[in-house]
């Protein structure tokens, strides 16, 4: 298959934090065997940065169109800082066709009839608080200007939200929208900031954005991952005054040029209301705004498009691009998969050439399935990290000689939960490449086995102690859980390079269900495999 080039867009690449993404991950690996141009485009890159960073590296792209420059995005691509050539692009461009179709039904901003308009919604806490300045800007301006006598449309609420085409139309009904640089204060690396305030709120759902800043870590909320936004750009074709927190806005918009600056902490609110009440100052600023911007050409989706042009082409005529990234294993494991499908589909076609579509059709859905899990079933197996416990052998073995364990556990899940555990393990005794440490615990009263993550460069603090523990037979195990939350809810076992990602849920925590029901009939099994790994048993508090 020959291929010119691959383009990650962004809503492929947002699909990093969702739950999805672990499969997703592996059914994309065959694109690191690819030699020709990668480009990605990714938004929201400070969001499970790392777990971006890894990926990208991961496939090999050779070229990352990124919203951040400089120091903001050398903390976001640590890994393929010395792989790839960035490129400078926005959240968000100017379509040309919407920008003429309004253009031709423009009302002037002194005849609109409401001074100030405006839509956001409440972003969750871990956006910090440059997330929470896009309603209280809201709430702030529509307070004082119905003391004022201010006309105002102004709404953060859900059932309020406009779409499509009506948005437009919204926008020129106000002479004056607000708003504020879009993006985050916070760098999350691997969800671990989702995960702690996932967990604050839920003991304490009505704790307000101040409350839960306290108990985070310090700096948290001290990061400038801000830029443009698209709805800046939707103001200025409709020629509506804009009144934004002062800001850099990437040095497309200046302030008191094109739009009213507004202080961070509202200090001014009252002289922007007494400024947008003039409506000379305001149609002045939105026709500059219009002609310098707008009309410019410089910030249209045209200009995006010609710059990915420009990397296809200048790959088409360089020299042949070497192929990058790892994944060269799992990716012929994947190719040879497809190739079955393939030859499956046309052996297929030609034993039945007269085969009703639907059947010919329902047979290569078949083959694809059982030869990518078959892929899959050999990366599984390949994995050096199933057999990091020296017990995984005999585990397996016992799964294949009993009818009665293979009935409730999966095969597949037995080897996830081997694969997890070899990789807690890992970190439990400082081998491979995790950037955590893990203390454990144990009930034997309750049966509950417990490991718990915390970041190795604090040196332990805040991890329980351990104590070495017999090796006399524990009692049943009937819970083995993971507490990864506060590293995030994303691991690796193998970091920069290619491998089976988790996702470990919204709390952060994996639960070796599959592992606890093998070990009701082979619990011996089990324990004999964690003491010969190297697993230490201890309860928080004892010393």
């Amino acid at each position: 298959m020959s291929v010119d080039g691959v383009i990650l867009h962004t809503t492929l690449l947002c699909l990093r934090w969702s739950e999805l993404f672990e499969r997703m991950r592996r059914e994309l690996l065959w694109i690191s065997d690819l030699s020709c141009p990668k480009i990605a485009l990714p938004q929201d890159e400070y969001d499970h940065s790392e777990l971006l960073d890894e990926w990208l590296a991961e496939l090999g792209v050779t070229d990352v169109f990124s919203v951040f420059e400089g120091s903001k995005r050398d903390l976001v691509y640590s890994r393929l800082a010395g792989r790839g050539t960035f490129h400078k692009c926005f959240t968000g461009y100017i379509d040309e066709v919407t920008a003429r179709e309004v253009s031709s039904r423009l009302v002037s901003t002194s005849a609109r009839p409401v001074d100030v308009v405006y839509r956001a919604s409440h972003l969750p806490y871990w956006f910090g608080s440059q997330g929470q300045l896009k309603h209280r800007i809201g709430s702030v301006v529509l307070q004082r200007a119905l003391e004022r006598g201010v006309r105002t449309d102004i709404s953060t609420r859900v059932e309020d939200t406009i779409l499509g085409g009506s948005w437009f139309d919204f926008l020129m009904s106000g002479r004056a929208v607000l708003g504020c640089e879009s993006g985050s204060s916070v760098l999350d690396r691997r969800g671990e900031m989702q995960v702690r305030i996932h967990r604050l709120l839920a003991r304490e759902p009505e704790m307000t954005f101040e409350e839960v800043s306290r108990q985070m870590p310090d700096g948290w909320d001290g990061y400038a991952f801000f830029a443009l936004s698209p709805r800046h750009f939707e103001a200025v074709i409709t020629k509506t005054c804009q009144v934004l927190i002062e800001g850099e806005y990437e040095g497309v918009f200046k302030q008191e040029r094109h739009y009213i600056p507004m202080k961070r902490d509202f200090s001014n609110v009252d002289e922007v209301l007494d400024r947008v009440g003039d409506r000379r100052l305001t149609q002045e600023i939105a026709e500059t705004a219009y002609e310098e911007i707008y009309l410019s050409g410089k910030y249209g989706y045209t200009t995006l498009a010609r710059d990915i042009e420009n990397v296809l082409c200048r790959a088409q005529i360089g020299a042949p691009r070497s192929r990058r990234g790892g994944a060269g294993t799992f990716g012929r494991v994947a190719g040879r998969a497809l190739a079955a499908r393939d030859r499956g589909a046309e052996r297929l076609t030609e034993a039945s050439p007269h085969a009703p579509s639907r059947w010919r059709k329902l047979g290569d859905r078949i083959r694809v399935r059982v030869a990518w899990r078959l892929a899959v079933g050999k990366r599984l197996l390949t994995t050096p990290l199933l057999w990091q416990m020296r017990g995984s052998r005999r585990i397996l073995a016992a799964w294949f000689s009993s009818r009665q364990v293979r009935r409730v556990v999966g095969l597949g899940e037995l080897m996830s939960d081997l694969v997890i555990l070899g990789l807690v393990l890992d970190a439990l005794n400082g081998r491979g490449e995790c950037d955590f440490g893990v203390a454990t615990r144990y009930d034997p009263e309750r049966g509950e086995l417990g490991f718990e993550s915390y970041p190795r460069d604090s040196g332990g603090a805040g991890a329980p102690p351990d104590v070495v523990m017999s090796t006399t037979p524990r009692a049943p195990l009937l819970s083995i859980i993971w507490d990864h939350g506060m590293m995030g809810s994303w691991v690796s076992p193998r970091p920069g390079r290619p491998g089976l990602g988790k996702w470990l849920g919204p709390d952060g925590q994996y639960r070796f269900d599959a592992l606890v029901r093998f070990a009701r009939s082979h619990d011996q099994l089990v324990w004999e495999a964690l003491l010969a790994s190297g697993w230490r048993g201890g309860r928080r508090g004892s010393s």
